[in-house]
C-alpha cells in the first residue's frame, strides 16, 4: 500500500500549509500544498523535490521553535510545552524523508539500488 507510505508527507505538507497560511506567507503555502503532487510524478527529480521540501520545512520548524521559545523566555513565561510540540513537528516532518528508503518507494520513482539517497536494507 504506497498510499499508507505518503500519508505522513501529505500530512506534513498540509500542516506546513496551515503554517504559511496562518502566518500569510501565500506563495509558501501554494509551494507546501503543491509538494504532495510531487508524489504522482515517477521519476528521480521529483524525490530529490520532495526530499529538499521536506529539509525545508524541517527548518522552518525549528526556525519557528527557536524565535517561538526566545519570546517566551524574554517574556518569563513556561515554554517547555512549545519546545516539545515544534520539536515533535520538526521531528516528524525529518522523519518523512525515511519514506524514500523504503524498496517499494524506490521502485516507485525509479531510483536504482546505486542511487545515494537509496537504502541497503530490504524490507
Amino acid at each position: 500500500m504506497l498510499l499508507l507510505q505518503f500519508m505522513p508527507i501529505l500530512f506534513v505538507a498540509l500542516l506546513l500549509a496551515a503554517h504559511s497560511l496562518r502566518g500569510g506567507h501565500f506563495a509558501a503555502m501554494g509551494l507546501s500544498l503543491a509538494l504532495p503532487m510531487l508524489l504522482a510524478v515517477r521519476r528521480p527529480w521529483a524525490v530529490r523535490g520532495l526530499q529538499l521540501g521536506l529539509v525545508v520545512g524541517t527548518l522552518e520548524w525549528v526556525r519557528v521553535a527557536v524565535v517561538l521559545i526566545q519570546a517566551r523566555r524574554e517574556m518569563g513565561v513556561p515554554f517547555l510545552r512549545l519546545a516539545a510540540i515544534l520539536g515533535g513537528v520538526a521531528a516528524t516532518t525529518a522523519l518523512c524523508l525515511c519514506v524514500f528508503r523504503s524498496r517499494r518507494v524506490r521502485q516507485h520513482f525509479r531510483l536504482g539500488p546505486e542511487d545515494p539517497g537509496a537504502s541497503s536494507f530490504k524490507e
